[in-house]
């Protein structure tokens, strides 16, 4: 069961720390005092660079001002290149957050990927099945426009529907005809390209499928609405949402809170994918804001993050929430052993404006009179 929000106040007493003497945390060592340290992977040889700046919300979600939450001397050269190559590339080119910038017309170069967010046309159209994805658009309105992407489709001899595959993922003649699909005739097939389309007629032949009196697809001219999707959630895409809310913390709590041990473990998930993810990550979390939550609603299209103590101040949390489209739950740690500070703080980030806003919290009861 998803985890609410902590209960928020509107007052702290600034003069409280709580002190776990479980047992002892080192925060620095004398190198540290001296040298910059990478919160993800804690290096502070001299050879380490820390020429680059890496982002709270990553640029293919947009661009922020004045305050744009930019850690600078915190993440390494190499982390930040690792992370700007691999993590930062797949949320903004293989999420369902990644198909909606399009919407707000936050470009970035390259392709939407799709292995993770596979959106087909809606049942209710006549090219029902077919695998499209998103583009950036060119109207002005920003309507998001979808093309098809290279792929074959087989008619179920029992439904009489078509389904479709694309080239990465093509079974067999003998896989088709097991599964009840008729793999000789009545068959459809896209090439983006002559070249992709000469690819995929290869594979066909390779598994055994020759194609007799083919239909190939042919663009309507308009967007194929609706459109339906099918997510899928990895571990991947998790350590992206987890590094958004490491960096948040970082600059809101500094190095030196968040190089406690007690974030060694987020940390090296984050960094290299060590771990259990369902420790860590929490994707069905409530809305952030009230209104939403109560009115099922969505009163805001913009970024928000908000991180806060949970289960008597033992497990700090953050809830991530890109578009406002889904609230995802980090777990930076569920037993702090360190010196304890009150936490709870948010901010929202506005697209397209790139207004970036402290969040209040109001005690329920006042939001319901």
């Amino acid at each position: 069961m998803s985890e609410s929000l902590p209960a928020m106040n509107l007052l702290y007493n600034s003069a409280v720390f709580v002190h776990v003497l479980s047992r002892l945390t080192v925060h620095f060592t004398p190198e540290m005092m001296t040298r910059p340290v990478c919160i993800y992977c804690r290096q502070t040889d001299s050879h380490v660079a820390f020429r680059g700046r890496d982002h709270v919300i990553p640029e293919c979600w947009g661009r922020f001002s004045p305050n744009n939450m930019v850690l600078h001397g915190m993440v390494c050269d190499d982390c930040n290149g690792y992370f700007g190559r691999t993590i930062e590339l797949h949320l903004g080119r293989d999420t369902i957050e990644g198909a909606f910038r399009f919407q707000h017309g936050i470009l970035s170069e390259g392709d939407f990927i799709g292995r993770r967010v596979r959106l087909r046309i809606a049942t209710d159209h006549a090219w029902a099945g077919l695998i499209v994805r998103p583009k950036p658009p060119k109207a002005k309105d920003r309507r998001v426009d979808y093309e098809p992407v290279t792929q074959v489709g087989f008619r179920d001899k029992t439904t009489g529907r078509r389904f479709y595959f694309e080239l990465w993922e093509l079974p067999s003649k003998a896989e088709l005809e097991r599964d009840g699909f008729d793999a000789v005739k009545d068959i459809i097939y896209y090439g983006e390209t002559p070249q992709a389309l000469e690819e995929l007629l290869h594979a066909l032949a390779q598994r055994g499928i020759t194609i007799t009196n083919p239909k190939e697809y042919e663009a309507q001219g308009t967007n194929p609405t609706p459109v339906e999707g099918e997510v899928t959630i990895d571990p991947v895409i998790c350590r992206g949402i987890a590094k958004i809310a490491f960096n948040y913390l970082t600059h809101t709590q500094g190095v030196d809170f968040v190089l406690s041990f007690d974030f060694d473990a987020i940390r090296r998930f984050i960094r290299y994918g060590e771990g259990d993810f369902k420790q860590f990550f929490e994707p069905n979390a409530p809305p952030i804001l009230y209104e939403d939550r109560r009115f099922d609603i969505q009163t805001t299209d913009g970024h928000m993050v908000v991180v806060g103590w949970m289960r008597r101040i033992e497990q700090l949390s953050c809830w991530v929430s890109p578009f406002n489209l889904h609230t995802y739950m980090i777990i930076f740690c569920r037993r702090f052993a360190g010196i304890w500070r009150p936490i709870k703080v948010g901010h929202h980030f506005a697209v397209p404006s790139g207004d970036v806003t402290p969040m209040f919290s109001v005690p329920t009861r006042l939001l319901r009179r």
